[in-house]
């Protein structure tokens, strides 16, 4: 089986968990390739705009082969930039055609705009493809996301899920808005992403003098910060001596640092920035319990990473029941600082009621590479069969 992943996004911007996934496919003994077209932004990446290479190529990446290019995107030209994306990605898909034949299967992480992108090459060349979406919004759980769905986008989702061979929401919550674009018509099951269970796994936690709270997202709106920061300080009223490490990415930036400002607390909470996997790890064993504020989430890797370190959770409803369960911790209603904070109130006055290794074992139940890669191939195997069914009959 020869199966090429299309992500949307993908290394060094983010995606370590696509990288992860394909590893374990391989592991399976199943011919990967990875095809990363990575949209660079002037706001978002301006020295990495200007510093990366302007040419496709192909290189071995963690055993992985993978074909890259760097598209440049033009400010406000939302439109534009994603036909240009996917051009760049059908000329890079030519080049692996041209190097190492047809895949059997294009596996696309994420609709936007890898889903567009594996439609125009079907259309092209007859290649069945799937896709894995991740994206929280697709769920409708606030404004925010009903607001990434203006009308002259409608065009571009229902080719890309009308046209799939099989669909793998992580969670059946993002079916709400999918299902609008493909009439009914497409194949799908809901499949968790991967956590590496056998690497944050639980361990005995030693009592800390304060009550140590983490967060491990990077300062995103959909990420729920200025909900977090007004829950704290109403948390902070009654229980004072606590303390709260936020990790991640873009915390030094204004948006943030304003935010910040106002926060009366800020001196109780520490921002180590971007961590490595064993630093990530080494937090969680530290910390008492994890905070998931957002506003938007599809399932939440963070969480689940979090819940297989045996840490119970207060999160936000957004985040699907069968992730955070009753004995895993607590969720809370969407964008209401008093009810978060309310949750953090909770865990704190009842921290020993949570089982860290029963936790643990169920993060590893829904989790665990085995029980999703299998779940893959099994989808594999069933596109590959209708397929071959449908050129039999004709």
């Amino acid at each position: 089986m020869k199966i090429l992943i299309l992500p949307s996004w993908y290394l060094p911007i983010g995606g370590y968990f696509i990288q992860e996934q394909a590893l374990f496919l391989q592991e399976k003994g199943i011919d990967v390739a990875i095809l990363s077209n990575n949209s660079l932004s002037l706001t978002l990446n301006k020295k990495d705009y200007f510093l990366l290479p302007w040419r496709a190529y192909s290189r071995q990446e963690n055993g992985l082969l993978t074909y890259r290019f760097f598209s440049r995107s033009i400010p406000r030209n939302e439109s534009l930039n994603i036909e240009t994306w996917c051009n760049y990605t059908l000329r890079l898909f030519e080049k692996y055609l041209r190097e190492q034949g047809k895949p059997n299967i294009i596996h696309v992480h994420s609709s936007t705009w890898g889903g567009y992108a594996a439609a125009l090459i079907k259309r092209k060349y007859g290649i069945p493809y799937i896709i894995t979406e991740h994206r929280g919004v697709f769920a409708l759980q606030c404004e925010y996301a009903r607001q990434q769905f203006p009308i002259w986008k409608d065009p571009f989702f229902r080719e890309a899920f009308g046209q799939a061979d099989y669909l793998i929401p992580v969670s059946n919550q993002l079916m709400r808005k999918i299902s609008e674009y493909t009439e009914g018509v497409v194949h799908w099951k809901a499949i968790p992403n991967i956590v590496d269970t056998d690497f944050f796994y639980a361990k005995k936690r030693e009592r800390n003098e304060r009550f140590h709270f983490v967060c491990i997202n990077g300062y995103y709106k959909v990420k729920g910060y200025d909900i977090l920061l007004k829950a704290f300080d109403q948390f902070c009223t009654d229980y004072p001596q606590v303390k709260l490490t936020i990790a991640g990415e873009n915390f030094d930036c204004k948006e943030f640092q304003r935010l910040l400002s106002s926060c009366r607390n800020r001196d109780k909470i520490f921002f180590p920035g971007e961590l490595s996997r064993v630093d990530v790890r080494a937090l969680l064993w530290q910390a008492d319990a994890f905070l998931l504020p957002s506003r938007v989430e599809s399932q939440s890797i963070s969480t689940l990473e979090a819940l297989s370190t045996g840490l119970p959770v207060v999160c936000t409803d957004v985040v699907p029941e069968f992730v955070v369960q009753e004995f895993c911790g607590f969720r809370v209603t969407n964008e209401d600082p008093k009810a978060f904070a309310e949750g953090m109130i909770k865990m704190i006055q009842k921290k020993d009621i949570f089982d860290d290794k029963r936790i643990s074992a169920y993060a590893r139940k829904i989790s665990h590479k085995k029980i999703i890669i299998s779940q893959i191939i099994d989808v594999y195997k069933d596109v590959l069969s209708k397929q071959k069914a449908s050129q039999s009959f004709k």
